[in-house]
């Protein structure tokens, strides 16, 4: 038995390895959470999209929004960012295929922290666009009040 094999020194602190612990914890867990988050967001965009949608079409909107044709499509356009926002999050939950050298535990190391860093983008996408498509709403909001007053 050679000597290079055997790591010399003193072992490590209690406190040391349960940060080692709740740091394998936290990367193993971090998937499951970007996919539970994928779902949450899909389900909050759906419902936001569908209480715009029912706004939009049982309420009667001014003459003004429906004789201008950029009203109409700033109008619409939530429900485009609505739907690109579903896009991602539904990205996010979808499989991907990697090749993976079962022999090599940094080789899986890496291509974990590549689902991880891909599915975390999407997400941030995802986000992105159900915020504008938020920020769109509040705009239509207010266009809406302003000529339904006037």
């Amino acid at each position: 038995m050679s000597n290079e094999n055997i790591i010399q020194g003193r072992p490590p602190r209690e406190e040391s390895l349960k940060l080692i612990e709740k740091g394998r914890e936290l990367f193993w867990g971090s998937m499951d959470s970007l996919e539970q988050s994928a779902r949450d967001l899909i389900k909050s965009v759906a419902f936001v999209k569908g209480v715009y949608l029912a706004i939009i079409v049982f309420a009667e909107l001014p003459s003004q929004i429906l004789e201008s044709f950029a009203l109409k499509i700033i109008f619409v356009l939530p429900v485009f960012l609505f739907l690109w926002s579903i896009l991602f999050s539904t990205l996010a939950l979808l499989r991907k295929r990697y090749e993976i050298m079962k022999q090599s535990a940094s080789h899986i190391n890496e291509t974990i922290k590549k689902i991880i860093d891909y599915k975390a983008n999407l997400l941030n996408f995802s986000f992105w666009f159900f915020m504008a498509s938020l920020g769109v709403v509040f705009f239509n909001l207010t266009i809406f009040v302003f000529y339904s007053t006037s």
